[in-house]
């Protein structure tokens, strides 16, 4: 088993952090709410107004997205595409590293750019924006960036061993080239 790279280990945690952000907006009692109750007796008709109207007690507290709405259909699969967004990406490392350069890097963009469509929401873009988009964003930069070593060296041994051998049979230095020779004498 190959060591895994930076891009790969930085992808993997930007996964699991989004994972764990779409479960807590979702699960989690990070929803703010107040609420007060008033009464107040309706005076008859042609009367004067009564005693003024007399405010309950306030109740705040703090409840998780499926209490205080449905969230099937929406925002549940919204929650699930923005939290799986980075996921996306980390497969899309893991093909780049392997050698699939086109295929990861498509699921990295792909991925970068579901994780930046939670601006369009009111609610859930503060959370998702700070925590899984810029996550993902970092992480597909360092994979585009990063290229393994032992697909440098694996490239240039192959062009080494295109190269042929021989002697020179004539070089002409004012031009930079020169004719090559095979060890057995026949010209290449």
């Amino acid at each position: 088993m190959r060591p895994r790279t930076l891009a790969e280990r930085a992808a993997f945690v930007s996964a699991a952090i989004g994972i764990a952000v779409g479960v807590l907006f979702l699960f989690a009692p990070i929803q703010g709410y107040c609420m007060s109750s008033a009464s107040a007796t309706a005076p008859p008709l042609g009367a004067t107004p009564g005693p003024p109207v007399t405010f309950g007690p306030q109740v705040c507290g703090s409840e998780a997205l499926w209490q205080r709405q449905p969230i099937f259909p929406m925002p549940f699969f919204a929650v699930l595409v923005w939290s799986l967004a980075p996921a996306i990406a980390y497969v899309g490392v893991r093909l780049r590293v392997r050698g699939e350069r086109v295929t990861g890097t498509g699921l990295m963009v792909a991925g970068v750019l579901l994780a930046f469509s939670s601006i369009i929401s009111f609610g859930a873009g503060p959370f998702f924006l700070p925590f899984v988009f810029l996550p993902t964003l970092v992480t597909t930069a360092i994979a585009l960036v990063y290229f393994p070593t032992r697909h440098r060296v694996q490239h240039a041994s192959k062009r080494e061993s295109e190269m042929a051998e021989g002697t020179i049979k004539k070089l002409v230095s004012d031009r930079g080239f020169g004719f090559i020779s095979q060890a057995d004498g026949t010209e290449i």
